[in-house]
């Protein structure tokens, strides 16, 4: 106790409470004991009274990350998140949408908002039993990433709203939850997402854009390559589809600068498009 208090009060240095019962992470508290791991306490006031805060590193209990059964895709938009099942071959088998609206949301609702999201995605990997693939925390990729799709008005309108704190805020919250209920993550590299799953599955599987780049993550997740196709249907932001022939691959380029040509292309295209 306070020295001040101590002396006006004549009350002992220390004041023990007992019987003290946490409703989540006892557990956690009772091994950061054991073995020594320094605990914080803080106390907070609020309308109902007083709170015990208390904070300790957890130690992670998760297995490795395995895709042998498939792997949870989630790629991360303005107003939603995008998931993805895939089977031990990284063909898709289900799509999942978790609502996620942050625009014009405080700080702390932004934070509220972001983790029920997280318990649904990281519940969604649950269910199936299976690890998530999602993308690296890295918002500058993540904006140039979502640059494939703005040959969408509508796409580009909406992808203007995301910002870093609620991107941030978003992709830490799964991370969180998935260590709290032991679901293995694997970060891939976003790169090109968003045209792979645009040019070779939302098409073929009647997904969005965005559960289709959620496919491709996943697929990364799982070390699987992109063959590029000659040509394909891509969506159009009009309902509809464009049938499109993409340049050819030079032998001496790597996989992802043809796929950094091709994304311009498709750019190109749906812009001219929706000019008309």
């Amino acid at each position: 106790m306070p020295d001040a208090l101590i002396a006006f009060n004549g009350v002992e240095k220390y004041l023990f409470i007992h019987n003290v019962w946490f409703e989540r992470g006892q557990l956690e508290i009772y091994e950061a004991m054991a073995n020594g791991v320094a605990i914080s306490f803080r106390f907070q006031r609020d309308k109902k009274g007083w709170r015990i805060l208390a904070s300790t590193e957890r130690e992670d209990f998760r297995k490795e990350f395995s895709a042998q059964i498939g792997v949870i895709g989630l790629d991360l938009n303005v107003d939603y998140l995008a998931l993805t099942e895939t089977d031990w071959f990284g063909n898709l088998r289900t799509v999942g949408r978790v609502p996620c609206v942050l625009q014009g949301k405080t700080s702390g609702q932004r934070k509220a908002i972001a983790q029920r999201a997280a318990v649904e995605a990281v519940a969604y990997a649950e269910h199936a039993g299976k690890p998530l693939a999602v993308e690296k925390f890295d918002f500058a990729k993540k904006k140039k990433q979502l640059a494939s799709l703005k040959g969408d008005p509508r796409l580009r309108r909406r992808n203007r709203q995301l910002n870093s704190f609620a991107y941030g805020a978003i992709i830490q919250s799964v991370h969180g939850r998935a260590l709290q209920e032991s679901v293995p993550v694997k970060e891939v590299n976003p790169a090109f997402t968003s045209v792979i799953g645009r040019i070779k599955y939302a098409k073929r599987h009647g997904a969005s854009v965005h559960q289709a780049a959620a496919l491709a993550i996943g697929r990364r997740g799982m070390s699987y390559s992109e063959t590029v196709p000659v040509r394909g249907q891509i969506p159009d932001g009009k309902d509809d589809h464009l049938l499109v022939k993409f340049p050819a691959r030079k032998l001496s380029a790597h996989e992802w600068a043809h796929w950094g040509r091709i994304s311009n292309a498709v750019q190109a295209i749906l812009s001219e498009w929706h000019r008309l």
